[in-house]
Formats: C-alpha cells, structure tokens, sequence
C-alpha cells in the first residue's frame, strides 16, 4: 500500500511500513485459482508467485544471518505467523497510534478509519458513563413496587443506542481532533453521511466499487453500526484480503525451514 505524498516517485514509500494492498473479495464459490469465475485470476497467479519468491528470500536471508533491505510492516510477520489482531493492530496499520496525526491521511483511507476507530472509542465511554449514571440514579430510587427486571442484553443495547445517538449530534472538531478545522460546525453523524459506506475504504478506484460486505455499496455507515463496519475492514485489511499474500509468503518461507521457528 502506497501511503507517500509522491505518486510518481520511483519507489515506494510508506511511514509506517510496507503492507499488500487488499484484494477484492472473491464471488461466492470463486476460488483463488478459479479463473472462469475470477477476471483478476492472473493478477492472484502473480501475486501468488511474488510473495512466495519474497518469502524465500527471507527465509534464506534469516538462515545466513542477512538484512533484506525491504521495510516490510511489522504486522504483515504477524499475520504470516497467524497472531490475533485487533482494533490496535488495526489503528497501527495505518499509524494511528502514532503522534503524527498526519500519518493515517497519507494511508489510503486512514482518515475515514481513524475517525470510525476514534468514535467507536467515545462511544464506548459515553456508554460506560451512562452505566454508572444509570446505577447511581437506580440505587438512590426508593420505588414503592418493583419494575419488572430487564434482560442484561436489552438494557446494554439500549445504553450503547443512547450513547450513539448522543454522540453523533457533537461535533466532529471536538469528537475527532484533527479531522476538520476547529471552526467546523460539522457533526459526526453529517461526517459519516458525506459518503462512507460499507465499500473498502483503500479503494482508491471509484468506478470499481469493492464493498466489504454483501450490498455493502448501497448501506450506510452511522454512529450506530461504526463496530461493525470497523470489524468489516479489519477483516479485509487484516485477514481475507491479504489472504494470498499472507499464504503465498509462509509458503515460501516454510521451504527454507518451519515457520513455527519464528515464534520461538
């Protein structure tokens, strides 16, 4: 993924690391290796190969004690050796972790994901806030007959629906610094309306949509469902696809010895 301000610079660049860039999804029932289904099968074959060489490569430079001179993202290693990743696996892939707020503007859309992950943090505040509100409010009520009890699951959607719903009137300037100048009136809620939808956020080809999910093109991202559309691009930029990058390296690596071996 190319996230220097150079396009036309002759190598790649990136502040944080070299990742793949995520490949579209595959149809339903397409396979890597399906070329009558898949019109990108000879892309998949290429990268296949590339990745296997790269993995090799590395192998061999680790068996001889070697530097390769190829910045690779420490959280591609992760993923070729099957670590879990997370939400903060996720903010520093795209280096939102770091103090430079400029870094996840310079990844393909790091802005819209750092402000989703930055929300989905208040939110999750806002929601806790609202708990101890709620239990204080509960245990200085003296009720002369008791309210029938309401189920664990109700009563923590309905706490985290009013902390969303609170949250999405502020605004953007003052929930998310650093995403709008400080005189904007904008609020999250008319962020998340300009235009996210449930497509690839790193898609930087409009004319070929790349939703995360089924129909995703068509729904909308809101304060509401910002954990579900986070949990769609982790799975996309972390896991699915990266998936024949992430397998065509250990494939490689593992001819030169066990990649188990990394994780002693």
């Amino acid at each position: 993924v190319d996230a220097s301000d150079d396009k036309a610079a002759e190598h790649l660049l990136n502040a944080t690391g070299l990742f793949p860039k995520p490949l579209p999804q595959l149809r339903v029932g397409a396979t890597d290796d399906d070329s009558a289904s898949d019109h990108s099968a000879d892309l998949r074959k290429r990268l296949k190969d590339n990745f296997r060489f790269l993995g090799r490569l590395f192998g061999k430079a680790l068996m001889d004690n070697r530097i390769v001179p190829l910045p690779l993202h420490p959280l591609f290693l992760d993923c070729v050796v099957g670590r879990s990743v997370g939400r903060a696996q996720l903010a520093q892939l795209i280096g939102a972790n770091e103090a430079d707020s400029e870094i996840a503007k310079k990844w393909p859309g790091g802005t819209l994901v750092a402000t989703a992950l930055a929300i989905e943090r208040a939110v999750v505040k806002e929601t806790a806030k609202m708990q101890v509100s709620t239990e204080l409010l509960a245990g200085s009520e003296q009720e002369l007959e008791p309210e029938p009890e309401q189920q664990p699951e109700s009563a923590a959607s309905r706490l985290e629906s009013d902390a969303a719903a609170a949250f999405a009137g502020r605004k953007l300037a003052e929930a998310c610094p650093g995403i709008v100048t400080e005189d904007s009136e904008m609020t999250v809620a008319e962020y998340l309306e300009y235009g996210a939808t449930f497509d690839d956020p790193g898609n930087i080809d409009p004319t070929q949509p790349a939703p995360l999910i089924d129909g995703g093109s068509e729904r909308s991202v809101t304060v509401e469902c910002i954990g579900e559309y986070l949990d769609a691009v982790q799975a996309q930029w972390l896991g699915n696809g990266v998936a024949l990058q992430r397998k065509a390296f250990a494939q490689g690596l593992g001819e030169v010895f066990s990649v188990d071996a990394l994780l002693a």
